[in-house]
């Protein structure tokens, strides 16, 4: 194959399909929730493939129908990084065959899409290896690699007779190998038990990110985001919501006309906080910011607990978009009720709702960021 043009980040994935993916995990938590997590963990790692400029960023997928979507084009779920197909074989073929196209000016880095704690930081260690080696592995905690790369094609024979998906796995490989050929960066664990979907809900709890818009369709927090009107409920209004750029950032952007015909009046963009439809635990955090710009007009944030039954109640707070590109920040504190009795319950976050509501007007609001802060 082709050598990479420069150093390549390759995430090492299958096709967000029912049924086909984290099956391990689906005997216990079902095909439902296995997909949920695997479009979660793989819009973590290709937000890592495509928001660094120091390597491009590229999808190895299976199966090999799934390098394009039904019009032809990458499909969405690759967040517009190319898209290849793994090809034939066993998991060490294929994975060889992606790394025979490195060069000492073009190494190649191949990790899993499913390593949640994985940051630009441990992949810059990998690359920094390969200027001194000729392969370079990120040990997994269950004896395993979940990351492989290497500055010149390896040896054809690397990953021969592999006691793959046990502890010996990273032992048959590098036991082969002159120790000066390669080295050793951080030890992670990716997603495969039970326990490791407990850690990674919990993982997930903690981050302050929400989206950062870098990995479309997914959020950040393994979830799409919705355009819900008042149509839902017999109204007028109409919106759209489009991806765009903004002062070089990636935006959603949500664009409509807010009617009060017919007891209407409202365009939002809802987001999901939890990939399984549950809570998240945002007690330890101040409020939430957000990167925004728009028209001038006023806007609202709106959350939802647990608590919430009915789809008028939700708990709220506004702010002005202006057509420069701002951050806002919102305090839980500045939240009011909304035709609901019981307090604002942070450890029961369910959805938010960035929402042109309450007044006839032409809604333009373009989010660049949304997160929690402290």
């Amino acid at each position: 194959m082709t050598p990479f043009a420069d150093s390549t980040l390759v995430i090492f994935t299958r096709a967000p399909v029912l049924g086909t993916v984290k099956t391990r995990l689906a005997r216990s938590i079902g095909d439902a929730a296995a997909l949920a997590l695997h479009k979660s963990c793989l819009a973590r790692a290709v937000a890592l493939a495509a928001g660094e400029p120091r390597w491009a960023g590229c999808l190895a997928v299976a199966p090999d129908t799934a390098v394009a979507g039904p019009d032809g084009e990458s499909p969405t779920w690759a967040g517009g990084l190319p898209v290849f197909p793994q090809g034939e074989g066993d998991l060490g073929a294929r994975m060889m065959r992606v790394l025979t196209r490195a060069t000492p000016t073009a190494p190649v880095v191949l990790m899993g899409s499913d390593i949640p704690a994985a940051t630009p930081e441990h992949i810059s260690r990998a690359f920094a290896s390969l200027r001194d080696a000729k392969l370079v592995f990120g040990p997994s905690e269950d004896g395993g690699f979940w990351l492989v790369g290497a500055s010149a094609p390896p040896s054809p024979d690397l990953f021969s007779d592999i006691r793959w998906s046990s502890v010996h796995a990273l032992s048959d490989v590098t036991e082969r190998l002159a120790r000066d050929a390669w080295r050793a960066v951080d030890t992670l664990w990716d997603v495969d038990e039970p326990d490791d979907l407990s850690r990674y809900l919990a993982m997930a709890e903690l981050s302050t990110v929400i989206d950062d818009f870098r990995a479309p369709p997914m959020a950040s927090v393994g979830t799409e985001w919705k355009l819900v009107a008042d149509s839902v409920m017999g109204g007028r209004s109409t919106g759209s919501m489009t991806r765009e750029t903004l002062g070089g950032r990636p935006v959603l952007r949500l664009r409509g006309t807010v009617s009060l015909e017919n007891n209407g009046g409202f365009v939002q963009a809802a987001l999901d906080l939890a990939p399984d439809g549950t809570t998240v635990d945002a007690a330890g955090f101040q409020g939430i910011e957000i990167d925004v710009a728009g028209n001038g007009e006023f806007y609202g944030l709106h959350l939802r607990t647990a608590d919430v039954t009915r789809p008028w109640q939700s708990y709220r707070q506004g702010f002005v978009a202006t057509d420069l590109l701002r951050t806002v920040r919102l305090p839980f504190d500045g939240f009011e009720t909304h035709r609901i009795d019981l307090p604002l319950d942070l450890t029961r976050l369910r959805r938010i709702g960035l929402v042109a509501i309450g007044r006839a007007f032409e809604a333009d609001l373009s989010i660049a960021g949304i997160r929690f802060y402290r």
